[in-house]
């Protein structure tokens, strides 16, 4: 007499089989009764394996485990380390079904997050498996990072972010946009070694102001404006950062955005 253990035991079927004794039997229960199964012929018993689809075999006959309780991607660990000036993001996954990859997204107030990268997955393994993604020449004093992670049919699960808290930054520092080329949102950062009166404005490429994305105080460390350019037609502008800190220093720097629609 054998004990057999079923899970999940709320699935549609589950097919048991035994080589010495030429049988299969099939419950619909979760393994509260079990029925025969008796297709004629001689019954010759297979063992498949197909990742994480179960299956059972007569010489006659082939039975699928019907269950939608596979986890598509199973996230084992996910961590983010500062080592200078680059962050390394490393995660682990204790399974995967149908994972075209991840997306990774950035965020300085863990609210607005922004792709920044792609890397990809290992598509259907039960195998344990392990990635890592560096990003370069971080400024931010505080930023956050999580993962978006696509399946091959476009289906997609968020997970949790994880927080990243730098030096004070030594320097004044306008970020390029991102994304970019945009349409219509696009994000612009900039950090600040003091307390500073910051102003951002947008030019077209007439040298005419279209624009004025930030006018006021902040305090030391990172920011971020979420610009939307709805009403603005395509093409090339120009945005422009000045910076008065409170301890006299004086900041000006300017970088270019490609608004397509």
């Amino acid at each position: 007499m054998w004990g057999v253990h079923v899970q999940p035991t709320d699935g549609n079927m589950v097919i048991a089989g035994c080589y010495s004794c030429g049988a299969s039997w099939r419950t619909k229960n979760g393994g509260q009764t079990w029925t025969q199964i008796s297709i004629g012929g001689s019954n010759y018993q297979y063992s498949i394996v197909d990742s994480m689809t179960q299956f059972a075999a007569q010489s006659s006959g082939f039975y699928k485990l019907e269950s939608q309780y596979f986890i598509p991607v199973e996230l084992a660990s996910f961590s983010a380390d500062l080592s200078g000036n680059d962050v390394t993001l490393s995660w682990t996954t204790a399974t995967e079904l149908n994972n075209q990859g991840f997306e990774i997204e950035q965020s300085f107030d863990n609210q607005n997050f922004n792709k920044i990268g792609f890397v990809p997955g290992f598509g259907t393994t039960t195998e344990m498996k392990s990635y890592s993604f560096i990003i370069p020449d971080v400024n931010a004093v505080v930023q956050y990072y999580r993962l978006k992670q696509i399946d091959f049919d476009g289906t997609s699960t968020t997970f949790n972010s994880v927080e990243v808290t730098g030096p004070m930054p030594d320097n004044f520092v306008l970020n390029q946009n991102h994304p970019n080329p945009f349409n219509p949102s696009t994000t612009i950062s900039f950090t600040l070694p003091v307390e500073s009166y910051v102003t951002i404005k947008l030019f077209n490429m007439l040298g005419q102001e279209v624009a004025k994305i930030a006018d006021g105080s902040f305090q030391t460390g990172s920011h971020n404006f979420e610009f939307n350019a709805q009403n603005l037609t395509s093409g090339a502008y120009i945005y422009t950062l000045e910076a008065n800190g409170v301890n006299g220093q004086v900041f000006k720097s300017t970088k270019k955005m490609l608004l397509l629609r």
